[in-house]
């Protein structure tokens, strides 16, 4: 009997794109897998590591500062091994657990007033919600922005808004202004405040108060000046229109009571104006008044002239440049430059460090502005040498810029037509750029004006649907994404990031499963493990987590997970498919390989479900419409993981992202809720692999086990392509994955021989 051997000599080359009879070297989808240990086997990399970092809804975690600190985009921060930290001018969650950098409150300037030149002044609204909305880390100083103002940390993150760390620089000493120990507020009948006067205010100011042993009641305080206003109109009997000068009065009023979780923090209130007269402050106590004023500060200088003073005063510059206000101010350090985004411009600065103290000062020098094309969306800024690209988005075609960053001018322009950037990422010198192509998403590899495809899907959904047959081949991008060296990750909407991979110049790409409803939020890349961080859509929450690559000795606390090899044609020309054999390591007797199939008529469907156990699943509808036999129960006493139903009928009639997937009895009860459906696929169990039944050979490491194509057509009926997946399991906690490991044998037969 004629038979013919074909090869898969290398299981372990990551998610192939090419759907044809399966190249030799290539994995249709992996998940969870650790395609950096061997090119020639495939086990299950560790993830041992999942940490709740915080449960502030508001919070996201967009970076890290240095060591062990991240920050987050509502100004929430985090030492893995400390409780969490905060900077904020407005309302956080559990702040009592908090230590606090407080950024002060900003109150308006005066608006349509003139500019030296005769021009009208930039308005700033009377809003104290100037929450941080980008971050950029330089080596130990950390630059972040707010809606107004660029702001800057050096030397740690520290909590300088207690008051037993409260500021003693002599910018607070001015017109008699110290400190105030030992006074109680006492209710002054008659009067009931008390008033301080500033005459000699006519310029920028910050007022800053604190109290201590603030037990009960409540204080009011006031502060109110008087400015000068301009008009531009015409005058009575005038014929043109001039700036028309006249006075008005601001107030602002904040009420601080015992029970605030920033009580006794040190409160900050700043003007950003010149030309104010009759400055005061009042302050009026409840009559229950429990508390002690331990510290009140007036500084006269202008906070963005500040950064050296505010320095010394714990590694803080606030407001150290205004920008033009805006929700979001993307930030870049490319070399000692610091870019942020405004809009239709890019804004660049030099990162000046001092020469006599560098770890400790560094400013902000103000460079040539980047011009943006009207309405254009900033994506990423990466660096080529003396180089800088900029990639936007405008409409329906995306922008590829280049610019020396010295005039301003964008030297070169590349159009991407039909084309929108959805991440791009640079590991050193080339780009990962992923974009959305008409219905396609794509990954190319960019350096300069050149740029290679090597990826793209089948069709593109901007969402993961439970309800929808996936492609072999969809992976769903288009979120963050992150490189370094060889190493980028490329993350979904939704429940998946990717690692690509360049192991020995052959890039490798698997996918990570998350969780459910969680997304990615921040990487950081290393190259025996990756750690990265996820936020739950439905709880809020932000976690940390490690996976382990490279070792073959990890520890695992993720359990099971999967490859898919290529489709097998049965009939490839003139030969018939006749047996699979492949080899499978298990290090234990709690350790198993099973292996799944699926055929290209996808007469079955598999469930993946949670806390379903005493139902009968026997026989069920699908959306009251099509009728489905149990054939495979693998639930655990709990009532999870898989069942496997035979479809009588053509369940992809109704399944479109319109309508929800109802699992109900043959009388039409509800029997599975779709919240308890984590996944759905078209595969089968054929059998499982353990120490029991697994051929030993030789009793090496390269155990054999075959399985003959028939006994699948027994499962599965007849068809003609077949796709297998191998699906590895490992007890929690194990020190070592089991494997699978290459080649595979096609053994075929010749049709002469039927």
């Amino acid at each position: 009997m004629a038979k013919k051997v074909y090869t898969i000599s290398n299981i372990n080359w990551g998610i192939g794109s090419d759907k044809n009879f399966p190249q030799p070297w290539t994995v249709v989808d992996c998940e969870n897998i650790d395609i950096s240990a061997d090119s020639n086997s495939i086990k299950i990399a560790g993830n041992d590591y999942r940490k709740t970092m915080n449960s502030n809804p508001k919070a996201e975690i967009i970076g890290s500062h240095y060591g062990n600190v991240f920050f987050t985009k509502n100004g929430d921060f985090f030492e893995e091994d400390n409780c969490p930290s905060s900077i904020i001018n407005t309302w956080v969650d559990n702040l009592s657990r908090y230590r606090t950098i407080k950024i002060p409150d900003l109150i308006p300037k005066r608006s349509d007033s003139p500019e030296v030149w005769g021009e009208g002044r930039y308005n700033q609204e009377p809003e104290v919600d100037d929450i941080i909305t980008w971050y950029a880390q330089y080596g130990q100083f950390l630059f972040f922005s707010t809606r107004s103002f660029l702001h800057i940390i050096s030397q740690g993150l520290s909590s300088e808004n207690k008051i037993n760390n409260r500021p003693q620089a002599d910018e607070y000493k001015w017109n008699g202004w110290q400190f105030i120990e030992g006074r109680w507020f006492k209710y002054i009948d008659g009067e009931g405040q008390l008033k301080r006067m500033f005459p000699e205010i006519t310029d920028s100011f910050q007022y800053e108060f604190a109290f201590q042993n603030f037990t009960k009641g409540a204080i009011e305080v006031n502060i109110s000046y008087n400015w000068k206003a301009y008009t531009w109109k015409k005058p009575s009997g005038w014929e043109k229109k001039e700036w028309v000068e006249s006075t008005k009065n601001y107030r602002i009023t904040k009420t601080y009571r015992a029970t605030d979780n920033d009580a006794e923090e040190i409160h900050k209130i700043c003007c950003l104006w010149e030309g104010i007269t009759n400055m005061r402050v009042f302050m009026q106590p409840t009559k229950d008044f429990g508390g002690e004023l331990v510290y009140n500060a007036l500084s006269l200088t202008p906070l963005y002239e500040r950064s050296f003073n505010l320095q010394a005063r714990g590694g803080i510059a606030y407001n150290s440049h205004p920008i033009p206000k805006r929700g979001e101010h993307k930030l870049f350090i490319r070399g000692k430059m610091l870019m942020v985004w405004c809009g239709n411009i890019i804004k660049t600065f030099t990162i000046d460090k001092s020469q006599n103290f560098p770890d400790d000062w560094i400013m902000l020098v103000p460079w040539n502005d980047i011009l943006l094309g009207q309405w254009s969306n900033l994506v990423e800024i990466t660096q080529y040498w003396s180089w800088i690209a900029v990639y936007t988005n405008k409409w329906n075609d995306a922008y590829q810029s280049f610019s020396n960053g010295v005039d301003g001018e964008s030297e070169e322009s590349i159009i991407w037509k039909d084309t929108e950037f959805l991440s791009v990422s640079n590991n050193g010198y080339q780009d990962f750029v992923v974009a959305k192509i008409w219905d396609k998403y794509c990954l190319y590899i960019v350096s300069w004006g050149n740029k290679k495809l090597v990826y793209q899907s089948d069709y593109m959904q901007n969402y993961i649907s439970l309800y929808w047959p996936e492609s072999d081949y969809f992976l769903n991008f288009g979120g963050k994404s992150f490189s370094r060296e060889e190493r980028t990750i490329l993350s979904s909407s939704e429940w998946y990031w990717y690692l690509y991979d360049n192991i020995k110049w052959n890039y490798k790409l698997t996918k990570f499963f998350i969780g459910k409803k969680n997304i990615l939020t921040f990487a950081q890349l290393g190259w025996e493990e990756i750690r990265y961080f996820s936020k739950n859509n439905s709880d809020k929450k932000n976690y940390l987590h490690r996976v382990r690559l490279w070792r073959d000795r990890s520890i695992n606390r993720d359990t099971e997970w999967y490859v898919v090899i290529p489709p097998l044609l049965l009939n490839y020309n003139e030969w018939i498919l006749e047996e699979i054999w492949f080899w499978a390591y298990l290090p234990n007797d709690k350790s198993s390989v099973e292996l799944w199939a699926k055929s290209d008529e996808k007469e079955y469907i598999t469930l993946w479900v949670v806390g379903q156990k005493n139902k009968d699943f026997s026989r069920i509808k699908f959306n009251n419409q099509v009728e489905a036999e149990l054939i495979d129960d693998g639930l655990d006493n709990n009532g999870n993981w898989h069942l496997t139903f035979k479809i009588k009928g053509n369940l992809k009639k109704f399944t479109t992202p319109d309508t929800s997937l109802s699992i109900n009895t043959i009388t039409g009860k509800s029997l599975i809720k779709t919240s308890d459906i984590s996944a759905y696929d078209y595969f089968i169990k054929l059998e499982t692999i353990t120490r029991e039944n697994q051929k030993f050979g030789n009793k090496e490491i390269w155990y054999t086990h075959g399985i003959r194509v028939n006994k699948i057509n027994s499962l599965l009926w007849e068809f003609s392509k077949l796709s297998l997946k191998f699906i590895l399991k490992a007890q929690e906690w194990a020190t070592e994955s089991p494997k699978l490991y290459a080649p595979i044998y096609l053994i075929y037969r010749t049709k002469d021989d039927e």
